[in-house]
């Protein structure tokens, strides 16, 4: 089992999501950013790591929104989804082929990965992320 973190990161009504450059596994699809968690690192370490890497600011996570497991033929992951807030800088797509912020609304417009479908529906629940 893979454990990794994602960062719903919101700023006013919107939320950021980033698509998967296609040579990689998933190509294409969108996702919240992040990544694996390393050996002995907090949740909240892991994605400010995985952040400042992928997209060059600054985060701050707030609230876990939920944990789930999504099993591929190939690996599974448990994935850990932290609503946070855009502490500095502004987002650059250093891994991803494009990066967007949407409004809540529309997160369902895109073509998702399948472990972060569970977050969409976590996110409608969660009110806290449209304020922001």
């Amino acid at each position: 089992m893979i454990e990794v973190v994602a960062a719903v990161i919101v700023r006013g009504d919107e939320i950021l999501i980033a698509q998967r450059p296609p040579q990689k596994d998933q190509g294409g699809l969108w996702e919240f950013p992040g990544g694996k968690i390393n050996e002995g690192e907090t949740h909240q370490a892991a994605l400010k790591r995985e952040i400042r890497e992928e997209l060059g600011c600054e985060i701050e996570p707030e609230k876990l929104l939920i944990s789930t497991t999504h099993h591929y033929p190939e690996k599974s992951v448990c994935l850990h989804a932290w609503r946070c807030a855009l502490k500095s800088g502004e987002a650059i797509a250093h891994e991803h082929s494009a990066i967007a912020w949407v409004q809540r609304e529309a997160l369902r417009d895109y073509q998702w990965v399948p472990a972060d479908l569970p977050i969409i529906e976590m996110i409608k629940l969660d009110h806290g992320a449209s304020k922001g």
